[in-house]
């Protein structure tokens, strides 16, 4: 029972190829092993089998770091537009007279 959940398309160094289709990419059978350097049958075995749920944890906390310093940076942005804002508001400039609308005279 152990050893049937150790096919290669459900181990981590498994990376399948597609097939352009006329509206969207179809897996195939087959795809590469980056243990062996080599093209497989997706339904194959060997001992370098490794569990995906390692590298998913680490992408997890990769995407997370990323969103937070996103959140940070627009928080920075934002920051900079009130301020912005608030000078605006306390020390408005001038009003020029617009040359479209100036009447001939």
């Amino acid at each position: 029972m152990e050893k049937k959940n150790k096919v290669c398309w459900n181990c981590g160094k498994f990376k399948a190829y597609y097939e352009k289709g006329f509206s969207r990419f179809y897996k195939t059978d087959v795809g590469v092993c980056a243990l062996k350097k080599e093209i497989v049958e997706k339904h194959g075995e060997c001992e370098g089998w490794c569990n995906r749920y390692k590298m998913r944890r680490l992408r997890k906390k990769c995407v997370i770091r990323t969103l937070n310093e996103i959140v940070v940076d627009i928080a920075a942005i934002r920051q900079i537009f009130e301020e912005e804002e608030e000078e605006n508001r306390l020390n408005p400039l001038p009003k020029e007279k617009d040359p479209c609308n100036e009447e001939s005279g």
